[in-house]
């Protein structure tokens, strides 16, 4: 795989990678069969969408979706026979389970917002410290075992912004790089379309709208994607792995607490639209 490489203070805010079909590429991946895969935040507006993908995909044999809440059964479209589910508790997590797991792939859509969070602590305890406590917790301690963690982020992740919420997601991606996966992958999407949400999130539709009307006059891939593509393009890079990604759709992020592979919204639509090629 050909990826660019980038310094601890990158942002890949303005990478536009070509929006071409991936076809000859994507016919020699090998995805794997019979894959385990853990999701944590599986209830969220993208994790929703992930876990169903995950479920519906012939390269997972077996789904765990553990958190403080769980996907209701009727819910459940496709996959229900190889679905596990636990209600677990973030502050406990030593009789979580996650321990005993053995995934190879787990995915994070785990997080929080500053409206739903009462102050930074909070968010902090939320956004970055369940999710990196509860991937330290499902590594497994078999060195033969090679796992992949996919987190989703956000496209202007940098533990040194000034902003506050780039900043944490900067900090959590670099202490998720530190915990030693074999492969470790950033989903770094900007504004998302087609939320559904049980909370009305005001600021984030507004947001959404700007960032796709901005798409449309300037052409950029990066500042805006829809929900189902995003997740579907997780699924995709969950079984293929940073190793097997077409030439070109990743960056690869140098940091002191390790390297790892980012991927920007431009990057899951080219994916995205290869599969729907095929």
């Amino acid at each position: 795989m050909s990826i660019g490489s980038v310094g601890s203070h990158s942002m890949l805010g303005t990478y536009d990678p070509p929006l071409f079909y991936l076809h000859e590429q994507l016919t020699h991946v090998h995805t794997g069969k019979g894959l385990s895969a853990l999701i944590l935040g599986g209830t969220g507006a993208a994790g929703s969408l992930v876990l169903q993908e995950i479920l519906a995909s012939p390269h997972f044999a077996r789904v765990s979706e553990y958190g403080r809440r769980i996907t209701a059964a009727e819910k459940i479209v496709v996959g229900k026979e190889k679905l596990e589910q636990k209600v677990m508790n973030y502050e406990d997590l030593e009789s979580s389970g996650l321990r005993d797991g053995k995934w190879d792939v787990i995915f994070i859509a785990l997080g929080t917002s500053s409206i739903t969070a009462k102050n930074r602590d909070e968010f902090t305890r939320v956004d970055k410290e369940y999710v990196v406590n509860a991937a330290r917790e499902a590594k497994s301690s078999d060195p033969e075992h090679r796992q992949r963690l996919l987190y989703i982020s956000a496209i202007y992740a940098n533990p040194s912004s000034y902003l506050f919420y780039f900043r944490s997601k900067g900090l959590t991606e670099r202490a998720l790089a530190q915990l030693g996966y074999d492969d470790f992958i950033a989903i770094r999407p900007a504004s998302f379309g087609g939320v559904h949400r049980e909370v009305k999130r005001p600021a984030e539709e507004f947001l959404s709208t700007f960032f796709r009307g901005l798409t449309f006059l300037t052409g950029s891939v990066n500042l805006h994607i829809h929900l189902s593509r995003l997740a579907m393009g997780i699924r995709m890079v969950g079984e293929m792995g940073s190793s097997e990604l077409p030439s070109g759709l990743a960056t690869s992020v140098v940091s002191p607490e390790g390297t790892y592979t980012a991927l920007i919204n431009g990057s899951i639509l080219a994916l995205t639209d290869s599969n729907e090629a095929r």
